[in-house]
């Protein structure tokens, strides 16, 4: 049985709300720095963006947002780390 990039999202969205904020910065660091392709590899990485998006520390440095704030770009190019309820670069 193969699933949709949207099936997908779905269940990615619940494992990923349970995780603490340690370990959502875990999975993007993951992913920071690598290449993926195709749309399951993009839905995961919107996935995970969102969330970090809806978590209470600043993560803005990861964003380039849209003006009804829905995210444009996420940057994936380096690992973060949490500093005083901020993302930075590591």
């Amino acid at each position: 049985m193969s699933y949709g990039p949207i099936y997908c999202q779905q269940i990615w969205a619940k494992e990923l709300k349970v995780q603490t904020d340690e370990e959502i910065i875990k999975t993007f660091n993951g992913m920071a720095g690598k290449k993926y392709g195709g749309p399951a590899a993009n839905a995961h990485r919107s996935t995970l963006g969102q969330e970090i998006l809806s978590r209470s520390f600043d993560s803005s440095l990861l964003f380039e947002l849209h003006p009804d704030g829905s995210i444009k770009t996420i940057c994936f190019a380096k690992k973060v780390k949490l500093v005083n309820n901020k993302l930075e670069y590591e």
